[in-house]
């Protein structure tokens, strides 16, 4: 990667060179890394207008907290956290941060803490929803994440799910969440892959629960592929 690309315009229907800015290794904070791995996985704005990037082939100082519209080292703070990161999210004053060891790091403002997945494997996305419930997409299911705990919720433990993502051959295909978004209403939209790149049969998962618990959770699953 080279670096953090500006877009600033306000005609979308007219653009041109001047609409576009690039931060790279000889213009701003990216100065403290080699030119050579720059690369930014992630961007997230928080609710006080601060940017966060995540940086893939850094194991330290990983994490950069932008505020305002300078980058410059006045304006950023590099957080150390010893783990590369993958993708990052933030609510008020909390911004929590997956790394490609499984963990999740939870920021409130002044100190770091971490939280290891029981099982689960490769966390590709993270959101957040209204009650502060911090939802995993990962190669082994979906999983959330309250207050200090984790909960998993693995392809497999459902009869309802993932009989609508299944291909009719007899084999579980879909296993892997590859991002998860969520709606004004507290729901959550999960796609899904096989992680394979032949016989793929794709789709969407709904999540209209707040937790992962209890009796009659397959009622709040619906399933959106190629047979539905």
């Amino acid at each position: 990667g080279n670096g953090i690309g500006l877009f600033d315009s306000r005609n979308w229907s007219v653009r041109n060179s001047n609409d576009w800015y690039l931060y790279n290794s000889t213009n701003s904070s990216l100065s403290a890394y080699p030119a050579n791995a720059i690369d930014v996985c992630d961007i997230n704005i928080d609710s006080n207008d601060n940017k966060w990037f995540s940086l893939t082939y850094q194991s330290s100082y990983s994490v950069l907290k932008l505020s305002g519209y300078s980058f410059n080292d006045s304006n950023t703070t590099k957080h150390n956290i010893n783990a590369i990161p993958r993708r990052s999210v933030s609510r008020g004053l909390v911004t929590y941060v997956a790394t490609n060891d499984n963990r999740l790091f939870k920021y409130d403002g002044v100190s770091w803490t971490n939280y290891t997945l029981p099982t689960f494997t490769t966390i590709n996305d993270i959101g957040i929803d209204t009650n502060d419930v911090v939802w995993l997409a990962t190669d082994s299911g979906f999983a959330s994440f309250a207050g200090t705990t984790f909960t998993e919720l693995q392809a497999s433990a459902t009869n309802s799910w993932p009989d609508g993502l299944n291909s009719g051959k007899g084999q579980l295909e879909n296993k892997h969440a590859k991002s998860v978004f969520v709606d004004g209403q507290n729901y959550k939209w999960f796609s899904y892959s096989t992680g394979l790149d032949s016989d793929y049969n794709g789709g969407v998962v709904k999540y209209n629960w707040n937790v992962i618990d209890g009796p009659g959770i397959a009622s709040h699953i619906s399933v959106f592929d190629r047979k539905n």
